[in-house]
């Protein structure tokens, strides 16, 4: 099933409207639940990296530091070393022997991204295999890692854990999954061809709207990226410190597209669209921004370095040449694919400098990433300080020196003193992006029930529910938003709160569905205690138009007490409908609804058989639906309470005309007592 290509607009989750309550709000205003913990104080940290003679380094003290945030001094601040036994105090020689690998002070969380749409081909196989390699050392010392994927959307491959086989498992599900390729990347060479076709074929204007072109491909690709990029770091949020990424890519880029327009000279690039309307001049580039800024500052928030991996392997040394004029050749050619991968080299490094970690270009081999990896992380000091009076929300420069010469020192560049409501939106985004990626605190699920079909598309109610707390007074932010064809549909959310223990808060939004697969991803956050809960549905709606007749998705539902909102009206009781693996109470009636749909082609009246078998057996009426114009008709049938006993049923439904069947669907579901 095709990930989401766009990003989760969370407005109403983010910023919700007033509260909707189940009853009115106390006078005297929120009660203490003694859920939240509050403090006087909160600390901003800065992790860094020392490098010399280790009696030198072990000697070392506060005073032996000065530190600036924001090119302010810090009078005051704590420093914590966090060494692990035997850490070497030496940078890593390239010529030494590898040393056995050394235990951090405290379990490291690496996150391996492969951001797909900016692998090649062979890079790809080659990341996959440097994976391979280098997480058996990772793992060492009681590490832990997780695989995520970027390709049509982002995909969690495998959550954090420490067993290597689990790993190295997820890594083979991701090497042979399809969905995960992106040819893009290597078809890099042939559009520069094109532009350089383009000029000596049609002249310089059409090579340059070529160029332009490509120019906003690459550049759309890449802010879509660098935003998935950097949403993903939410899910390192509540992770304890030391924690990296090992970024896998070879075309990712702070400027991308820029080498098209870097083929010609500021005075050829100076020229007017179609009918001399528009002026285009490179050096006031339609969107100059540092693409990889924000994914910067976003791990800065968070603490976490980047070691990215230029995983296509060793490139052909680049030269230096300026801008092309009017005068092209195959040499040109090879050139520009030369600033191409300058461009993306020159990105990585910026990268890691920034956050503090490393980069790994021209086939550097995996035993001296994990080796270098492992020295950064197995030793930490880590600088902690009163963040009063320094902005939030964005990034402050830092400079860290130890006024010891033979010591070096490997920090971040910048830091940012995330705010409440930012630390809130990573979170949540991470949620939406990939809510296979982190367990989630409460129980949350997501049921569809058809209620009709009309002009191509069919409508169903979703059902966002969580299960109900043991303390009063919960208040959650539901959302759901809706893949389909490859594109979020639509997105729903709502606010709503719930004063009885144990009752479930259901959100309800009629969504439209076009026949073919669909995905919904859902998230719930509660608001005073910050818990947050996600997760991913897919299913299939069947084409009208394929068959005769068909049957869509069948649903089970009983009614529960609970906090329904729908339409900005809550209600304390409702019909929810309930997930296969879920068990229905056999003391309640049980509605089973579904659809069916006639071909466009078929004229006539259907027959609709329904039975029940299980540990018990129902049949019912059978029904004969003239439908006339219409294409699809809901059915409905009730079990009275106690009909069914404890075990496992099978609903079915046969379509069938007059003389055969057209038709067939089912629905497995299990009943248990009450409590059970």
């Amino acid at each position: 099933m095709a990930r989401p290509k766009g990003v989760f607009v969370l407005f109403f989750l983010l910023f919700p409207p007033a509260g909707i309550a189940t009853e009115p709000p106390p006078a005297q205003g929120p009660r203490k639940s003694g859920i939240v913990e509050t403090t006087g104080a909160r600390l901003a940290q800065l992790d860094v990296t020392l490098f010399g003679p280790k009696d030198v380094i072990d000697g070392l003290r506060k005073e032996d530091f000065e530190v600036k945030i924001d090119h302010r001094r810090l009078g005051d601040f704590l420093l914590d070393r966090l060494c692990g036994e035997g850490t070497p105090a030496q940078r890593p020689d390239a010529l030494a022997p590898p040393e056995p690998p050394v235990a951090a002070f405290r379990p490291v969380s690496y996150m391996l991204y492969f951001d797909h749409p900016h692998l090649t081909m062979p890079g790809r196989q080659r990341a996959i295999d440097l994976a391979r390699e280098i997480l058996p050392t990772l793992l060492h010392g009681g590490n832990r890692a997780m695989i995520v994927s970027n390709a049509k959307g982002v995909t969690t491959f495998a959550p954090f854990s420490s067993s290597l086989d689990e790993l190295l498992a997820a890594l083979k599900r991701l090497e042979g999954d399809r969905d995960e390729w992106d040819f893009y990347p290597e078809q890099e060479d042939d559009r520069i061809a094109q532009v350089f076709h383009a000029l000596n074929k049609d002249g310089t204007d059409r090579a340059v709207a070529q160029a332009r072109i490509f120019y906003m491909e690459d550049r759309w690709r890449g802010e879509r990226d660098a935003q998935r990029l950097a949403m993903s770091l939410g899910l390192l949020t509540e992770v304890d410190p030391p924690k990296a990424v090992l970024y896998f890519a070879d075309t990712t880029r702070e400027n991308p597209g820029d080498f098209y327009l870097k083929m010609f000279s500021d005075a050829t690039l100076v020229g007017s669209t179609s009918g001399d309307e528009i002026s285009f001049v490179r050096n006031a580039s339609p969107n100059p921004a540092n693409l990889l800024d924000r994914v910067i500052q976003e791990a800065s928030a968070h603490g976490i370095r980047f070691y990215p991996v230029e995983a296509r392997g060793l490139v052909a040394p680049i030269p230096s040449t300026p801008s092309l004029g009017a005068t092209y050749s195959t040499a040109n050619q090879k050139i520009s694919s030369m600033v191409a991968v300058e461009d993306t080299q020159r990105s990585l490094r910026s990268l890691a400098l920034e956050t503090g970690g490393r980069a790994f270009l021209n086939g550097i081999e995996a035993a001296k990433i994990a080796r270098r990896v492992l020295d950064d992380l197995s030793c930490l000091y880590l600088i902690s300080f009163d963040p009063t009076g320094f902005p939030e929300d964005g990034p402050l420069a830092v400079l860290v020196h130890v006024k010891r010469p033979e010591i070096t020192v490997q920090t971040r560049g910048q830091l940012v003193i995330q705010s409440e409501s930012a630390r809130k939106t990573s979170k949540l985004m991470a949620a939406f992006l990939t809510p296979d990626g982190q367990k989630s605190d409460v129980p949350i699920r997501t049921v569809i029930i058809p209620t009709g079909y009309d002009r191509g598309l069919f409508s169903a109610l979703v059902q966002v529910a969580v299960a109900g707390g043991e303390i009063p007074g919960s208040t959650w932010d539901l959302g759901a938003s809706l893949v389909s064809r490859e594109r979020v549909a639509q997105e729903v959310s709502g606010h709503i709160s719930v004063s009885v223990p144990g009752a479930p808060a259901v959100f309800e939004r009629e969504m439209k569905f076009p026949p073919g697969p669909w995905e919904l991803v859902s998230v719930a956050h509660e608001t005073a205690t910050g818990q947050v809960a996600s997760r991913r549905d897919e299913g299939s709606w069947p084409d009208p138009d394929a068959a005769q007749a068909v049957v869509g998705p069948i649903s089970v539902v009983q009614q529960v007490q609970g906090a329904f909102l729908r339409d900005g009206k809550v209600r304390t009781s409702g019909s929810l409908a309930q997930p296969e693996q879920a068990a229905l109470r056999i003391d309640r009636p049980t509605a089973v609804v579904g659809i069916v749909c006639r071909g466009k082609r078929f004229h006539g009246t259907l027959r609709v058989e329904r039975s029940l078998e299980g540990e018990s057996r129902a049949d019912f009426p059978t029904l004969r639906i003239d439908m006339g114009e219409e294409r699809c008709a809901i059915f409905r049938d009730v079990v009275p309470a106690r009909t069914m006993s404890e075990g496992y049923f099978r609903y079915s439904v046969q379509v069938l005309d007059d003389q055969a069947e057209l038709a067939r669907g089912e629905r497995t579901f299990r009943a248990g007592v009450p409590g059970s």
